[in-house]
């Protein structure tokens, strides 16, 4: 594993910035140099950092690595870092962050695979849009094209969570988070509906790292108003769309509806598996994930 920080260039209203990434190649050959693909691995939130996909526990990273090479990044302001404006971490600039990132290390399209779980998955969607011919296929964890799976996810929860959970996910709808204890306690009491098999009756935390301001400002601000069905259409790679029956965030109308709006898309669906899916069925995880990334298609 290498660990560099990659210069990003200034773009029109946004400045110049260093990203910290983590690289996984094959014998250590410099990325991209093998016949192997590469996969990019977006973080969620907004504002959580690289580490959930490489734990000590379980490192998707690391699984990834045994078929094609990784790379790891902590996004714009967060994680290792240095501090960002606020309004520069945007599900736009993110996008084409993904995009600085793949032209940085030269990736070919014919190579390039994009990989993104809960906003992660946004952000991964949007760049299949956005450049729908600089990636060879992409998969999701859960998949929405429009910021309605808000509504539809408060009315799940309505029907669903607990009284300290509706009040708890206020935090989340409002962008309103107030310290990292703040959500800590959020973990504590939403884990159950984050993994299946998280019990919420122990003290171990479901923690996940995040820069709070960027989260806050995720929630309180673009993610209340994207909307990817006009230009759905124009994702033209294979697809792979892994959801759990569990989900609560990203619900099942909207992983149908992204599977039905891009006609190469395959839709897969874990049962007791929440939106964290890999923690609940680790093994079934990494068999559809690695079978994927060495299908071939025409």
């Amino acid at each position: 594993m290498q660990e560099l920080n990659i210069h990003l260039k200034s773009r029109d209203n946004i400045v110049e910035t260093f990203l910290y990434t983590r690289i996984y190649t094959q014998d250590d050959l410099a990325l991209g140099t093998s016949d192997r693909d590469v996969v990019i691995l977006i973080p969620g939130g907004p504002g959580n950092d690289c580490t959930m996909y490489d734990t000590p526990q379980n490192s998707i990273a690391k699984i990834f690595s045994t078929v094609v090479d990784v790379i790891l990044f902590d996004p714009r302001g967060c994680g290792k870092n240095a501090p960002s404006p606020i309004e520069h971490c945007s599900l736009e600039n993110y996008i084409d962050d993904i995009e600085a990132i793949r032209q940085y290390f030269k990736i070919p399209p014919e190579k390039f695979i994009v990989f993104g779980q809960s906003y992660g998955s946004i952000a991964a969607l949007g760049y299949a849009i956005k450049y729908a011919d600089n990636l060879k296929k992409l998969l999701l964890i859960s998949a929405i094209a429009s910021s309605e799976f808000i509504e539809q996810a408060k009315q799940d929860l309505e029907s669903r969570g607990s009284i300290e959970q509706k009040k708890m996910a206020e935090r989340i709808w409002h962008g309103s988070f107030k310290n990292k204890n703040d959500l800590v306690k959020f973990c504590q009491i939403m884990g159950p509906l984050y993994s299946y098999s998280h019990s919420g009756q122990d003290d171990t935390e479901l923690e996940i790292p995040c820069t709070i301001n960027i989260l806050n400002y995720g929630w309180g601000n673009f993610l209340k108003h994207f909307n990817f069905k006009p230009e759905i259409h124009k994702v033209n790679c294979p697809v792979l769309i892994l959801w759990g029956e569990n989900e609560w965030l990203m619900g099942r109308k909207q992983a149908y509806e992204v599977h039905q709006l891009i006609p190469s898309s395959r839709l897969v669906t874990y049962q007791k598996c929440g939106h964290m899916l890999w923690l609940d069925q680790w093994e079934r995880f990494v068999d559809d994930s690695l079978a994927f990334f060495v299908e071939q298609y025409e």
